[in-house]
């Protein structure tokens, strides 16, 4: 997934090379902030599927 960043950012910028990477560097970062998030969701959904660990509601 990172060299598609980084062709993606070639693609998309002109021909310097400072510029394809001050393009890729924040899509990598966007991306590896996407997989912690979806991480932590989907732990979060675990912990709340497990037997023996149901939360009651006070009114």
């Amino acid at each position: 997934a990172i060299i598609v960043i980084f062709v993606v950012a070639a693609i998309v910028t002109p021909p310097d090379i400072i510029t394809q990477i001050l393009l890729g560097i924040p899509l990598i970062l966007l991306y590896e902030f996407s997989i912690f998030i979806s991480k932590a969701v989907e732990n979060n959904k675990k912990r709340k599927v497990k037997p023996g660990n149901e939360q009651t509601e006070n009114p």
